[in-house]
């Protein structure tokens, strides 16, 4: 953690001078730093290469260009030292690569662009108690080299500050690396989802969130979260009906005689038929982990699939489901995210778009009649026909 006082000693330390006591002593040294520092130094150490601690991102809409070329103009923000990437997203997915950067303004042929620059801010690089031990190594050698003549007046001294300067912007330049912000790529529905679950919680967008956060949400999307909100419920865009026969190699230690591996899609079953009608439930069969046990040689399953024409084909999402997924997300990271929005109220607003996505859904389903019951049956003796055209109870 450095500091203007410490910026300043460690200068006149590499050249040999006395150190201060305060930024108040009146003393040649003192000035001369304060000249040096006074002559836009921030500036000119953080122009030097994109520095991940003074990093900003700003949305900028543009304003007619009456110039010639591009047709919009953007003004640069007040504490801008230096461009680092202009974007036509707030992920910096889509890269800008046609723009003119002109000392007080950005010129494009889009209307708003998202950019990061390095900022001098007080909260960004203007902010000395932020800046890297190695990067104010560096700092005190450049100061030093502003002083260094008017104060020694030996050449020697000046040669061995140059190689301080070149040796310690290496060192600076190869631990900031270390620690360069690479933000997880996303698809179009994780990020509408993301955009989502961070306004329920009302929060900022993707671009101005910490990083950690949007790690945390894209931890929690790939450790099958798609797959936990599909068997939060029997959705008939997920739906998937098969005609499974048994496997030969399964064979069961005892009870039913029949195995049937589960498909490599299936989440979650929603139905079992001994036709293809779903008329007749099989009277006994068993669900049990990656297989279904039955003494029928083959059954008709209806079971939710996360397979991309079913539960992950998104566009066919409804949007209360989006919405529901959304609520989901949110209540996951809510712990971990600074907001007003308590836990209890981020678990009931969940809750409440689980009920109204299942509503919803059950409405897109036909009218069906039950099954009948075995008393009913046996007292009716009624027969169904299997697709073989055979009669079944």
């Amino acid at each position: 953690m450095s500091s203007k006082l410490a910026l300043y000693n460690g200068a006149l330390r590499k050249i040999g001078e006395r150190k201060l006591t305060a930024l108040t002593d009146d003393v040649e040294a003192r000035h001369r730093l304060d000249d040096a520092y006074d002559d836009e130094f921030i500036d000119l150490v953080l122009s030097r290469a994109n520095w991940n601690f003074a990093e900003r991102t700003a949305q900028i809409a543009g304003s007619a260009n009456a110039g010639l070329g591009y047709d919009f103009e953007f003004t640069k923000p007040s504490d801008f030292v230096r461009t680092v990437v202009i974007a036509t997203d707030e992920l910096f997915l889509n890269r800008l690569e046609q723009y003119e950067d002109a000392p007080s303004v950005w010129q494009s042929d889009v209307s708003t662009i998202y950019v990061r620059y390095i900022s001098n801010d007080a909260s960004y690089g203007g902010d000395l108690s932020l800046w890297p031990s190695n990067f104010a190594q560096y700092a005190e050698w450049v100061l030093a080299e502003h002083v260094c003549w008017a104060l020694t007046n030996d050449k020697d001294i000046l040669e061995v500050v140059a190689k301080g300067i070149k040796s310690s912007f290496e060192e600076a330049g190869r631990f900031d690396a270390q620690y360069r912000v690479v933000r997880p790529e996303l698809d179009a529905r994780q990020l509408r989802t993301y955009k989502g679950s961070l306004r329920k919680l009302g929060l900022p967008s993707l671009s101005e969130i910490p990083v950690e956060l949007q790690y945390r949400m894209t931890e929690i999307w790939d450790d099958q979260f798609v797959d936990q909100v599909l068997q939060e419920g029997q959705w008939n865009f997920a739906i998937r009906t098969v005609k499974v026969d048994y496997d030969a190699s399964i064979e069961p230690d005892f009870g039913y005689r029949y195995g049937f591996a589960k498909p490599s899609d299936w989440l979650r079953t929603v139905g079992v038929a001994s036709d293809g009608h779903f008329y007749a439930p099989p009277e006994y069969y068993e669900d049990e982990g990656e297989y279904w046990w039955s003494d029928l040689q083959e059954m008709y399953i209806r079971y939710i699939s996360n397979g991309s024409s079913y539960g992950t084909n998104y566009a066919s999402w409804p949007e209360k489901f989006q919405q529901y997924v959304e609520w989901e997300l949110a209540k996951q990271i809510q712990p971990i995210a600074t907001t007003e929005l308590s836990t209890k109220d981020a678990f009931a607003l969940c809750e409440r778009a689980l009920m109204e996505a299942r509503s919803v859904d059950s409405m897109n389903q036909p009218n069906k009649r039950p099954p009948v019951g075995s008393w009913a049956g046996a007292r009716t003796q009624r027969f169904y026909r299997d697709d073989n055209n055979k009669r079944i109870r």
